[in-house]
């Protein structure tokens, strides 16, 4: 069984992805001091799953999968597993959409919003993105390379007006 970490595993950046930030094939000298925040995220969120895992394991509860099923795209469990994670996703948007406002535009004295109860709920949506990601074998490398090249693909579209 895993510990609960008492500080964050920070996992230090890759030279293999600091090229791809600086653009000119060349490491930033800085990158080395700079913690592989995404890297750690998924590191945390894979720890918490193995965690909740082993838990389920010693209770005798139902299984739905196991971590060596994670990243089976082809297993209907894991596909069921995926599905019940974009539930829990909607469910935190959800959640933080109700701290906010905007939906009632013709509201004449809008409310307050609560900051940190609408940041924790976001905070509640990448828990779920980071635990569907790791369900599809989605890494935070493999995430970072998509993003990017999507990220490149859309700015060529807005300097084309498509």
């Amino acid at each position: 069984m895993t510990d609960n970490p008492t500080t964050i595993p920070w996992t230090p950046s890759d030279e293999r992805i600091d090229h791809l930030w600086s653009g000119d094939g060349q490491v930033d000298p800085i990158a080395d001091s700079v913690p592989d925040m995404l890297k750690t995220l998924f590191a945390q969120q894979e720890a918490l799953m193995h965690r909740v895992w082993d838990k389920e394991i010693a209770s005798g509860l139902s299984v739905i999968t196991s971590p060596s099923e994670w990243g089976q795209l082809d297993n209907r469990r894991i596909q069921g597993r995926i599905h019940e994670t974009f539930g829990h996703i909607v469910r935190e948007l959800s959640e933080a959409m109700a701290h906010l406002d905007g939906s009632k535009s013709w509201k004449l004295s809008p409310r307050a919003v609560n900051r940190e109860a609408f940041r924790e709920e976001v905070a509640d949506v990448v828990h779920f993105f980071l635990e569907l990601c790791i369900l599809a074998g989605i890494d935070g490398e493999s995430l970072f390379i998509e993003y990017f090249g999507k990220s490149r693909e859309n700015f060529n579209r807005v300097e084309n007006n498509y």
